[in-house]
C-alpha cells in the first residue's frame, strides 16, 4: 500500500477489528507505505524538516488534519469502565498466557536493570504507566512509587488496586517529563511508553534534571529495531504496521518507532551514555539503560571506561558513524577522537575493533610516536593497546569499504572501516 487512498481502503477494511491477540498478529504482518516514508529515509532525522514530515506522515494515517497531535488529546486511554481491577486489565484482559509472559519477561528485566538494593530509599516514577502493573510490582517491593500518565481513569484504576493491596503509590495526570514539581528520582521508567513522546529529544534533555545523583532511566518494550526495515523504513517516525497504524486511527495515539542508531544518537547527543541489554528470549523484553554523562567523566585521570556512547565532543562525525549502542563504525581510513587526559600523563590506552565485514582488514591505532596493529580477519574481534607518555587524540587508521560492494545481497552502501567498541583508559603512575 503506498498512496493515501489504498491506507484509506485498509482502515475500511479493518478498522472494527478487535485487538485481541490473534488480531494484533495478523495485523502487525501487514506494512504500509506512503511517499512521505520514502522522503524520510533521505532527510537528516535530526533536521526540522524531517520532523515535520513525520508529523505529517502522522497525519495522514490519523485521518485528520484539522489540529496538530496534541499529547492531552491524542493520548486517552481505550480502556471501558473495569468490572474487576485485577483481571480486566491489560495484560491479563487478554487472556493470553504468551502475551502474559512477554510482560512477565519485560517486568523481570527491568527490575534486574534497575539494580535496586534498598527498596524503601529508592525513588521510582513510571512514565506512561497504563494500567500500572509493573509500578505496583515495584511497590510491592518496597519502593517509594510514582506514576505519570496523560490519562486519569488508568491512574484511578491504579489507585484503586494500590488501595485493595495496601500500597502506596503517588500519581499525577500529566504529559512525560511533567509530574511531581520539584521533586527528583533515584530511577525513571519506561515500558512501552516513551514511543509515544513525539517531543523526545527534548524529553530527553529535560529527564536529565528529574534524577538524582547516581540515578538512571530505563527504556524497556519500546519499537526499537536493529535497523530501518519493515515498519520502521526511516531513522525514526510513526510505525507503519497495521497495528500502529489502526491504534493511530482509532485512538489519535502517536506510535513512533526508532532504529538503534537513531535511538543511541538521539540520547548520545542529549547527554546520556546508553548501555543495550538484549533479552534472547523475547525481544519486547529488551532493556536500555540510560546514564547521564556527568562533568567527573570528562575531567579525566582515573580509570574512565569510554563506551562508545560518550557526548559528541570525543569524536569527530565525519569519521565515526552514528552510535549503534554496541559500536560505532569507522567511515574514514583514520578516524580519531579525544581521549580524556591531559597530554603528558602515562597512561594505558586497550580498544575492543571488531571486523563485520567479510574482508580481512589490516588495523593500527596510534597515539603520538605509539603504534600497535592487527591483521583481522572477517567476524574476528580483538583488543589493541598502547601505554606510555601518550597524546591526548587516539586515532585508528584502517581502510573502508562498502557492505554492498563486498557482500552479495546488502544494500548498505555506507563506507565502513572497523567495529569500535570500548577504549578502557587508565592513568599509571
Amino acid at each position: 500500500m503506498d498512496t493515501s487512498s489504498d491506507i484509506d481502503k485498509f482502515f475500511i477494511e479493518n478498522l472494527q477489528s478487535d485487538l485481541s491477540t490473534s488480531e494484533y498478529q495478523r495485523l502487525c504482518s501487514v506494512i504500509l507505505d506512503h511517499p512521505i516514508a520514502t522522503e524520510l529515509a533521505r532527510l537528516d532525522p535530526f533536521s526540522d524538516e524531517y520532523r515535520s514530515k513525520v508529523h505529517d506522515l502522522y497525519l495522514v494515517i490519523r485521518g485528520r488534519a484539522d489540529r496538530k497531535y496534541d499529547p492531552t488529546l491524542d493520548e486517552a486511554s481505550s480502556s471501558p469502565e473495569w468490572q474487576n481491577v485485577f483481571t480486566d486489565v491489560s495484560p491479563w484482559s487478554f487472556r493470553d498466557s504468551k502475551f502474559v509472559s512477554e510482560m512477565l519477561y519485560s517486568w523481570g528485566h527491568i527490575f534486574s536493570a534497575l539494580k535496586i538494593a534498598d527498596p524503601a530509599r529508592t525513588t521510582v516514577l513510571e512514565y506512561g504507566t497504563g494500567s500500572g502493573q509493573l509500578l505496583l510490582q515495584l511497590a510491592r517491593l518496597g519502593c517509594q512509587t510514582y506514576a505519570v500518565d496523560i490519562d486519569e481513569p488508568s491512574l484511578q484504576s491504579i489507585r484503586d488496586q494500590a488501595k485493595r493491596m495496601d500500597l502506596n503509590v503517588n500519581t499525577e495526570c500529566g504529559v512525560f517529563g511533567d509530574g511531581f514539581v520539584g521533586k527528583t528520582f533515584d530511577r525513571i521508567v519506561f515500558f512501552e511508553a516513551f514511543h509515544h513522546a513525539f517531543d523526545f529529544m527534548d524529553l530527553l534533555r529535560v529527564l536529565r534534571f528529574r534524577l538524582n545523583p547516581g540515578g538512571f532511566v530505563v527504556f524497556c518494550g519500546e519499537p526499537i529495531l536493529p535497523a530501518a526495515q519493515g515498519p520502521v523504513p526511516f531513522p525514526w517516525g510513526p510505525r507503519l504496521d497495521g497495528l500502529s497504524a489502526i491504534c493511530i486511527r482509532r485512538f489519535g495515539w502517536m506510535e513512533l518507532g526508532f532504529t538503534r542508531a537513531f535511538f543511541g544518537e538521539a540520547l548520545n547527543r542529549t547527554g546520556w551514555r546508553v548501555s543495550h541489554l538484549p533479552f534472547p528470549l523475547c525481544g519486547r523484553a529488551d532493556v536500555y539503560v540510560a546514564v547521564p554523562t556527568s562533568a567527573s567523566e570528562l575531567a579525566g585521570n582515573s580509570f574512565i571506561d569510554m563506551r562508545l556512547e560518550e557526548p559528541g565532543v570525543l569524536f569527530d562525525f565525519g569519521e565515526w558513524s552514528p552510535t549503534e549502542i554496541a559500536h560505532r563504525w569507522t567511515i574514514a581510513d583514520i578516524a580519531s577522537l579525544k581521549l580524556l587526559h591531559a597530554p603528558g600523563t602515562r597512561v594505558e590506552i586497550e580498544v575492543d575493533i571488531s571486523n563485520y565485514l567479510p574482508v580481512t582488514k589490516s588495523v593500527e591505532i596510534r597515539c603520538g610516536n605509539q603504534r600497535a596493529s592487527s591483521e583481522l580477519e572477517p567476524g574476528q574481534t580483538t583488543s589493541l593497546r598502547l601505554s606510555g607518555e601518550l597524546a591526548n587524540r587516539l586515532e585508528i587508521a584502517t581502510s573502508t569499504n562498502r557492505p554492498s560492494e563486498v557482500s552479495p545481497g546488502s544494500s548498505d552502501h555506507r563506507s565502513l572501516g572497523v567495529a569500535v567498541g570500548e577504549i578502557r583508559s587508565r592513568s599509571t603512575k
